[in-house]
């Protein structure tokens, strides 16, 4: 039963917001943080073993996730993101910037399609006019993000519409257009915030639909992208990323309110596609058993990249026959997934520095404004909201992007 009421992290902890209220959320988490992850000290022959491999084993992160396509039809990026989750998630800017600096270069291998969990299947053909209009409007792309995570207000994931608008707006005549293809369900987070345990209200939340994040995620991507035969890169929070479905856990959990769970979006595709889909990780914390921030793997990977030299830093690599293939999961990002080799789960990794190099994102200037922070404001404390302006409101997406960079700066070096 605790491993179960753990297992609600990726979709039930937004009540928690309501209950402290949004303004205190920062100080809440860093607190919460400070658990210490330590980096082992590897033997020599640990040292020697990754080295050798990683002579002859690496590629430039780009090259790696664009080479994937090569055997792969469907490439799944995982990325951190942890969310209370309303107000804004907590992410990195780095792997928005990653994902930003490959759509250029899957286009040009003939990629024309990028999956994304932070915008609404709904609002698809918002999208798509957005990408091929002949002037990029900044104020839509807003809403488009606002729609699927009230206050998800960061540059860098805004930045991807417009990458992608600028390669359709530059594209010659007849050349297909890039898409961004938008995977999330409307989730009613105030419904929630009535009685969760009621699985009438949680079903209610999802809109009536019986139908879970994971599983809607999928048939998506399944419509759009594994049934037209199309390629297409995903990227989504890596508790999504797995690649086989071992979390019972996360079953258990989701029966409680008569839903059904049939595996991460990842795991799913990779029944349907056999060896076409791949699954690739980039370095980012994990939420250990505990709820706990870790470096993966127990730190091993940080272990090694301290001993890098700094250009060496940035690589991506294959799993299979690496070093890292076997060591066991004790602790991963979704409460249940233990004791497997990782391996088994993930098919790639992509190193994008220490993570003590890390920043949170950048806030959307001007975000907030008298005509959407009412909207806004349903997803505070309605004991703080009344006294809420768009100042405040925007310094607290300040606050968050400058947690994460303060969190990343803590982390031991």
């Amino acid at each position: 039963m605790a491993e179960q009421k753990k297992a609600n992290r990726g979709f039930f902890i937004v009540i928690i917001v309501a209950l402290v209220g949004s303004l205190v959320i920062p100080d809440m988490v860093m607190k919460s943080c400070q658990y210490k992850p330590s980096i082992p000290a590897l033997s020599d022959q640990e040292k020697r073993t990754a080295f050798e491999y990683f002579g002859t084993h690496t590629q430039l992160p780009e090259d790696y996730v664009k080479d994937r396509f090569v055997d792969h039809k469907g490439v799944f990026l995982g990325e951190f993101n942890f969310s209370l989750p309303q107000p804004p998630m907590f992410v990195f800017r780095q792997n928005a910037l990653f994902v930003k600096n490959l759509i250029p270069r899957l286009y040009e291998k003939g990629i024309y399609y990028l999956a994304i969990e932070y915008a609404l299947a709904a609002d698809q053909k918002e999208i798509d006019d957005i990408l091929t209009a002949q002037e990029y409007d900044q104020k839509r792309v807003n809403r488009v993000l606002s729609n699927c995570y009230a206050l998800f207000a960061y540059q860098e994931y805004a930045d991807l519409f417009q990458e992608a608008w600028k390669i359709n707006h530059g594209r010659l005549r007849g050349a297909p257009a890039f898409r961004i293809i938008a995977l999330n369900i409307k989730i009613d987070y105030l419904n929630l915030l009535t009685n969760s345990s009621d699985p009438e209200i949680v079903n209610k939340a999802l809109n009536n639909t019986n139908t879970v994040q994971e599983d809607f995620m999928y048939s998506v991507i399944e419509k759009e992208i594994i049934n037209p035969d199309r390629k297409a890169l995903i990227f989504i929070n890596y508790n999504y990323c797995i690649k086989k479905n071992v979390n019972d856990v996360r079953r258990q959990f989701y029966q409680q309110y008569k839903l059904e769970y049939h595996g991460t979006p990842a795991s799913l595709a990779c029944e349907k596609l056999g060896n076409k889909a791949a699954v690739v990780l980039v370095h980012n914390p994990w939420i250990r058993n505990d709820e706990n921030f870790s470096f993966p793997l127990e730190g091993h990977f940080d272990a090694i990249l301290r001993e890098l030299p700094q250009s060496k830093q940035k690589i991506g690599f294959d799993l299979t026959g690496s070093p890292f293939e076997k060591i066991t999961v004790t602790a991963f990002v979704a409460p249940g997934v233990t004791n497997v080799p990782f391996g088994d789960l993930v098919d790639g990794y992509i190193f994008l520095g220490p993570l003590s190099s890390y920043e949170g994102p950048t806030p959307i200037a001007n975000y907030v404004t008298e005509d959407n922070i009412d909207e806004l404001k349903k997803f505070l404390n309605p004991d703080t909201a009344d006294n809420v302006t768009p100042e405040k409101l925007q310094e607290l997406l300040a606050q968050y992007a400058g947690g994460m960079t303060r969190f990343a700066q803590n982390l031991p070096k």
